[in-house]
């Protein structure tokens, strides 16, 4: 009988410490796969975050329009000094093509960029300065989605038609023609985006005017803005990359 209740005691035991052994070795097994669960939700998190980020600062790059080149036109010499240098970015402005027949006239405020008064305009006058052109030259390098914005207008018998084309590397291609505004100035906007060869480079424009019937019509340009959004820089789209390939290592890892 006692060998026997010993045999039963010794059971038991057995018995109970295998029961709490696999309690404890499920206990440890669910603890590492919370662990692991929770350190894979938190690489995913900090991958989405990071990334969403990124997106959002592109985004915010990609629609806000900086400065690539201004001209406000207030210091103007057009017959002794027919290359006009931006006043903001990197461009010049050639007046070669407006010959003998360019003027400087009053100017305005409007489209000016902050902090530059009216002073003069750039212009022209009289119908033998019909076909006549003004060049513009922008260094766009870093920028991308371009627009142009200036203030013009002319007189009744000045330049009803003026094109605005882009150098396409072997033809001057039409962006446009328009009609400034006779006798009041107003503000005009002309959308480069979809001519990707101006982009991130050297864009060139030539303003082209025509149409005077007068002796003394004229018309004018001032405050010439050249509009852009800033390329990402090259580190920090690869940061952002690096950044991800190891996460991605990582999340494999654990």
């Amino acid at each position: 009988m006692g060998g026997y209740a010993a045999t039963v005691k010794r059971t038991g035991n057995g018995t109970g410490n295998g029961v709490q052994g696999m309690g404890q070795n499920a206990q440890v097994q669910n603890g590492r796969r919370q662990q692991f669960v929770s350190r894979e939700q938190r690489s995913r998190a900090r991958l989405f975050g990071v990334a969403l980020a990124s997106a959002t600062l592109m985004i915010a790059a990609k629609s806000q329009a900086d400065v690539v080149a201004y001209w406000s036109l207030n210091t103007l010499n057009p017959l002794g000094s027919p290359t006009i240098a931006a006043d903001l970015g990197k461009g010049s402005m050639d007046a070669t093509g407006l010959g003998l027949d360019a003027q400087v006239y009053q100017g305005t405020t409007l489209s000016a960029q902050s902090g530059f008064i009216a002073g003069t305009s750039l212009g022209l006058s009289g119908v033998s300065a019909n076909g006549s052109w003004l060049d513009v030259a922008v260094d766009t390098m870093g920028f991308t989605d371009l627009s142009i914005g200036f203030a013009t207008r002319r007189s009744t018998t000045g330049f009803a038609n003026v094109t605005l084309q882009y150098w396409r590397g072997d033809v001057w291609s039409d962006v446009m023609m328009f009609s400034p505004n006779a006798l009041n100035w107003e503000s005009r906007a002309i959308d480069l985006s979809t001519f990707d060869s101006l982009e991130n480079g050297i864009a060139l424009l030539r303003f082209t005017f025509d149409g005077a019937t007068g002796s003394t019509g004229s018309v004018r340009l001032d405050n010439v803005s050249i509009m852009g959004s800033v390329v990402p820089a090259p580190a920090a789209l690869s940061l952002f990359a690096c950044f991800v390939a190891r996460s991605t290592r990582r999340r494999s890892t654990t």
